[in-house]
């Protein structure tokens, strides 16, 4: 195998793909075997890119912001005595549900969907939409704000 490029500093290599675009973080080293497959850190680039796409929804999932309840509005959850509605994965008949759940058992805004990362990604933009979650390329910056929401 032939070392093409080992990334270094802050840099990454974005790589666009039939179904999509992965970053290569750096201390990667990616490399062409005699056949011209890809590897990434010794694994094949479509395997690494699977992989790639199943923790960017784990870190989506994990920025979902925890919400709570105050006079019939859902706002973002502000460490308050109020219950706090937190986000819950689960499969149920062959789909992947995503709600955000309290200790009394009510929930938010069920969002499901066959594919895990789907779910994900649109109960990251639900977020997005209702002003939870202000931009979404940068899903640590969340936006405190009370919206009114018809449940």
């Amino acid at each position: 195998m032939k070392t093409i490029m080992n990334i270094q500093n802050d840099n990454c290599l974005r790589v666009v793909l039939a179904d999509g675009v992965i970053d290569i973080p750096q201390g990667s080293k990616v490399t062409i075997n005699e056949n011209g497959k890809t590897y990434i850190d010794g694994m094949p680039l479509e395997e690494y890119a699977k992989n790639r796409k199943k923790m960017n929804s784990i870190d989506l999932f994990s920025s979902l912001p925890h919400l709570m309840k105050v006079d019939g509005e859902i706002c973002e959850y502000d460490d308050s005595s109020t219950p706090e509605y937190i986000a819950n994965l689960s499969e149920y008949d062959g789909e992947w549900h995503i709600d955000w759940v309290s200790e009394e058992g009510d929930s938010i805004q069920n969002i499901y969907d066959k594919d895990i990362s789907v779910a994900i990604s649109q109960a990251y933009e639900w977020c997005v939409n209702e002003g939870f979650i202000r931009d979404f390329n940068t899903p640590m910056t969340r936006l405190k704000r009370k919206k009114k929401l018809s449940i």
